[in-house]
């Protein structure tokens, strides 16, 4: 069952499943994805949490978290869980380019560059990375032409 389609009735389904084993990762980490659909993020990220408790360190877990920390305001909690899904999966482009674009409103414009850059290698074709290296590039330069 697709939690993004009906995310109401995959609840009631992963709920019913923990009942039966609490302890599977996954069905917590669907149950947090499906809370997440219906914009939830209290109840994501407690599901997320249940997950993360019995998968430390999975990487599509705690980046979904730092995604509603992000949602949150949040920013350098998601800074956080982003780097900690990076040490798990360090070629995974899409962690990285979030990881950047959380550094450029953090203000942190250099930080960002890396991370585009790093993100850029892992997957060259990526426009979105590209523009968000741009983005960053220019503001690094406009910091540079401040000072």
């Amino acid at each position: 069952m697709n939690g993004l389609q009906q995310p109401e009735q995959a609840i009631q389904e992963f709920r019913r499943a923990l009942a039966l084993n609490g302890a599977s990762p996954e069905a917590w980490f669907n149950l947090g994805v499906s809370y997440a659909a219906l914009g939830d993020l209290d109840h994501a990220r407690l599901a997320y949490g249940q997950g993360l408790a019995l998968a430390p360190g999975e990487p599509r877990a705690l980046y979904n978290l730092a995604l509603i920390e992000a949602q949150a305001g949040r920013l350098d909690e998601t800074a956080r869980r982003l780097k900690e899904a990076i040490a798990q999966q360090p070629s995974a482009a899409e962690f990285r380019n979030e990881l950047g674009r959380v550094y450029l409103q953090l203000d942190r414009a250099e930080q960002a560059v890396v991370e585009f850059e790093r993100a850029r290698a892992i997957d060259p074709a990526s426009v979105s990375i590209a523009e968000n290296l741009r983005i960053a590039h220019e503001m690094v330069q406009r910091k540079q032409r401040r000072k």
